[in-house]
């Protein structure tokens, strides 16, 4: 990629920590000049996707940038987790540039049952 015009045409991977605790695992990530209109996260069993566009503020030549280094332009990451997550229970915030998803663990409901074997 040789032309700051390519830069317009490529989809950024979102940069994340992630980190558990024994009832959710949370994931933060830095998207300073996004709004939450401008994201959007699905999530489906141990997958979550977070998806969105930090839209340029100024419209500057390609020629006239002495140094690019910003992302700007659309942006996703799909994240898949080691346990499946309650997809009713997960809270996202945005605050200062900083989104934090706290995805609560699907609690498992008990202990496996044994499935006796009649005799015939």
């Amino acid at each position: 990629m040789n032309n700051l015009e390519d830069l317009e045409y490529q989809e950024g991977q979102l940069a994340v920590d992630i980190w558990q605790t024994e009832d959710e695992f949370v994931i933060q990530s830095t998207i300073g000049g996004v709004t939450e209109d401008d994201l959007e996260i699905l999530a489906e069993g141990e997958t979550i996707k977070i998806s969105g566009q930090r839209k340029q503020t100024h419209d500057v030549p390609p020629e006239n940038y002495l140094r690019q280094e910003c992302y700007w332009g659309k942006f996703s990451r799909t994240i898949v987790l080691p346990e499946p997550i309650d997809e009713e229970k997960i809270v996202a915030t945005l605050k200062n540039g900083i989104l934090t998803i706290v995805l609560p663990k699907l609690k498992k409901k008990g202990a496996p049952k044994k499935i006796s074997i009649k005799k015939f």
